[in-house]
């Protein structure tokens, strides 16, 4: 290539295919081509374009043979390409089957027509950053005729976004945990995600891209059902645990109590709507009932795995899953309901399973005015702008928290399993069920469930910025069990160390029997 023929074109801006890798407005030019009649000597194709900023990848292509596929004729049988920063050859290429594989992948992912398979057209992929650049066409031995020069942004590939889903699958009549329970997942537009198995204990954990998905849930004796739950990108997820029914003819009965989440009472009139499938927030309604005067329902179901809706006037609806199994009546299949609060009110509502049968709501946070942070549980049932709304210490909950004033710095909430507090190795609390639901207005903010599978008397739920109102997942296990180990330190407001992830320094200074109610 003669460089003061370079030198001019870039001058004059002879430029036949301009793109920018960082457009001023919204649209971009994402593909150029031109087809000329290649010549020899000063007669080759040179064509200049520019590039912004941002550094982009970008297919060349030098097209000759292939375009016999669309009835041409006098076609550059042998098309060599380079590309030119200056003076200075970046790339070239002869034949682009020597760099097939890359090639073929990139061309569908630009919008490019496929090449002909062994043909002597030309093509490479290169990354570019802000400057102006040429391509030379030519023919190998001086060749001529005519061919297509191309240039097309590579689109990124979007970040991979996956997440971890983990969940528990048990009998729902006796809450066994069930092995080799089969799960296979679909995405929220049908496509097939794989699928796995529960193990020893129950539980499965799979990694999924993030969004909706469903997962069908089989076992031989049992009823397929179908778990519906949000994978969330970097991060790791409890799902609801599937009750499984057994498959037997007929219908059983589901019965158990609704509270008021504010007060345990049980809550008289509420409606409930029951869907087939966990978390089946939508869909056909397959039974109704209301409950009692003193806050009891039974409805009869056909053995399957349901989702109960529960409405209420001026209460935020909410949701659990219960099971039903012909010719059986399973019992204390409860839940609650929290009033709509006022404003910017927060409630944290904790419900669990038969056992432990004493899970305690903790909760601490910065004390306005000083150093101190307040810890608010069954001893100290309240502080400034926290109270301890109900205590439940025989099982199902709920134990509730209501915050009306938010201070500057972190709020933490724990669960702690008071029962098995002397343990240092059980797994009661991680096998309980245990369930938190954050209620903001008319809106529930956000769900956890316990993770399964691990050790430990204390449970760090989440945190969250006072300032902001940003709730972070925390799901931190720790023993607080041997209290006799624990100094005895005045007060339940004794500074906690910056960083520490959780509030065991704290909760450990509770009284190990406690007070009557």
């Amino acid at each position: 290539m003669k460089s003061s023929l370079l030198s001019q074109l870039l001058e004059a801006a002879v430029v036949t295919a301009a793109f920018f890798a960082e457009p001023l407005a919204q649209a971009q030019l994402i593909n150029t081509s031109v087809r000329v009649q290649v010549g020899s000597g000063a007669n080759i194709l040179i064509t200049g374009f520019a590039v912004g900023a941002t550094p982009k990848t970008y297919l060349f292509r030098a097209v000759g043979p292939t375009l016999s596929v669309f009835g041409l004729t006098g076609l550059l049988a042998d098309p060599t390409l380079s590309l030119f920063s200056g003076s200075t050859v970046i790339q070239s290429n002869d034949d682009w089957g020597t760099n097939a594989s890359a090639i073929s992948a990139a061309g569908p992912a630009a919008g490019a027509f496929a090449l002909s398979v062994g043909s002597k057209d030309s093509a490479l992929i290169a990354t570019l950053t802000q400057g102006t650049y040429t391509v030379q066409i030519s023919g190998v031995g001086g060749g001529t005729g005519l061919a297509l020069f191309e240039a097309y942004e590579i689109p990124t590939p979007a970040a991979a976004t996956t997440g971890t889903l983990r969940g528990l699958v048990r009998d729902g009549s006796n809450s066994t945990v069930l092995s080799g329970v089969s799960l296979t997942f679909t995405s929220a537009t049908g496509a097939a995600l794989g699928g796995t198995t529960t193990g020893s204990t129950g539980e499965f954990s799979v990694t999924l891209p993030a969004g909706a998905i469903t997962a069908t849930v089989s076992l031989s004796g049992y009823v397929n059902t179908i778990l519906n739950a949000t994978v969330t990108a970097n991060a790791t997820v409890q799902s609801d645990s599937v009750l499984f029914a057994r498959n037997q003819p007929g219908n059983g009965t589901v019965s158990g109590r609704i509270a008021n989440a504010l007060t345990g009472a049980g809550l008289s009139g509420a409606t409930l709507r029951f869907r087939s499938g966990v978390q089946a927030t939508t869909g056909t309604v397959l039974a109704t009932a209301t409950t009692d005067s003193s806050g009891n329902y039974a409805v009869l179901l056909v053995s399957g795995t349901y989702t109960c809706e529960i409405s209420f006037t001026n209460f935020v609806t909410t949701y659990f899953v219960c099971v039903a199994v012909g010719g059986s009546t399973i019992a204390s299949q409860n839940s609650s309901i929290s009033p709509v609060l006022a404003g910017s009110d927060l409630r944290i509502v904790l419900t669990w399973g038969a056992t432990p049968s004493d899970l305690d709501s903790h909760f601490t946070g910065p004390t306005a005015g000083s150093a101190t942070r307040f810890h608010v549980y069954w001893v100290s049932k309240s502080a400034t702008g926290v109270n301890l709304d109900v205590d439940d210490t025989s099982s199902f909950g709920p134990e509730t928290i209501t915050l009306t004033q938010f201070n500057s710095g972190t709020y933490r909430y724990s669960v702690h399993d008071y029962s098995n507090r002397s343990s240092a190795s059980s797994t009661a609390l991680s096998s309980s069920g245990a369930q938190v639901k954050v209620f903001q207005g008319s809106t529930q903010l956000a769900t956890f469930n316990v993770p399964t599978g691990n050790t430990g008397t204390l449970w760090t739920v989440f945190e969250m910025d006072g300032a902001s109102r940003t709730i972070t997942p925390k799901n931190i296990f720790s023993n607080v069990s041997d209290y006799s180990t624990i100094q005895s330190l005045p007060g339940d407001r004794t500074p906690v160390a910056v960083g520490d992830d959780t509030d065991a320094a704290l909760i450990a200074r509770e009284p190990q029997v406690k007070q009557p109610r």
